[in-house]
């Protein structure tokens, strides 16, 4: 069964070219740079915010990585991302609110979100959803929009940007097996994020304890002797390798396979008068 979740519209424009600077209005633009990355060590998740300077020049203002859960998803790490993002965001709004920001009035700056997760992006603006991680992230973007404007944006993956190449930095700095950090950030240490088990995962759970207990069944059991030459373990790839065989070529497999086809031996045990051998 798929639950199909109604999105809160998000009003906002996304857009899937390749993102540039916007060449005016620095002084009223943030950017946030968002990355999931996965590494031999596990998943992780970075956000790199840039305000421009005096020189209208681009410098980062908070940088920050996450430690995903190892059952997580690249895409559950993506959209986790943008989601910390939108928080980080929000924290800085309400701080300019009342007058407690570091970073100056922002309140009528524009959020641009940029991301080179083309998947993440289109199901966060996407009407309809099945996934509680990215319901998750667009009740954070609905309430940073009730503070500031924001966009969402697509930017090519590896391509010498400086704010995608630090989130991505970000991003496997969180998979590192450095012990991260549990709540708020500290010395810009990974922070522990949980996130729902994905579906693929929970499937999988559930198909190796089937398998588990399938097999120490068969093992156990006294009965199935030829099949069991050809079969001495239970191997769900040669089962479906037989049920993907039309009708009469898996009726034959299977009597070959239990011993029911004929051969000297059941014809023996159906009629040992006239088999004797």
């Amino acid at each position: 069964k798929i639950n199909i979740i109604t999105s809160p519209s998000l009003d906002c424009p996304l857009e899937m070219d390749n993102f540039q600077i916007p060449d005016t209005n620095q002084q009223t633009t943030i950017l946030i740079y968002t990355d999931g990355s996965k590494t031999k060590h596990g998943l992780g998740a970075g956000v790199a915010i840039f305000q421009a300077d005096s020189n209208n020049k681009f410098q980062p203002i908070i940088t920050q990585s996450y430690k995903l859960p190892d059952y997580s998803t690249v895409f559950q790490a993506e959209v986790e991302a943008i989601k910390h993002g939108a928080t980080l965001a929000l924290e800085i709004s309400e701080k300019t609110k009342d007058n407690l920001s570091k970073y100056g009035d922002i309140s009528r700056h524009t959020f641009h979100f940029i991301s080179d997760s083309k998947a993440s992006l289109m199901a966060i603006h996407k009407r309809t959803n099945n996934s509680k991680t990215v319901l998750n992230c667009i009740n954070n973007l609905k309430l940073l929009l009730n503070h500031n404007p924001i966009t969402l944006n697509w930017i090519k993956a590896h391509n010498n940007h400086p704010g995608n190449e630090l989130a991505d930095f970000l991003a496997k700095k969180g998979t590192n097996p450095t012990p991260p950090t549990l709540g708020p950030p500290q010395n810009n240490l990974p922070v522990t994020v949980y996130t729902p088990f994905p579906k693929p995962y929970i499937n999988n759970l559930i198909n190796t304890a089937i398998n588990k207990k399938w097999n120490k069944k068969w093992l156990s059991s006294t009965e199935y002797r030829q099949t069991k030459i050809f079969f001495p373990n239970i191997t769900p790839i040669k089962t479906r390798s037989l049920l993907r065989l039309d009708r009469n070529s898996f009726g034959m497999a299977a009597r070959w396979l239990t011993g029911h086809c004929f051969l000297n031996r059941h014809n023996n045990l159906l009629n040992p008068n006239k088999y004797p051998n």
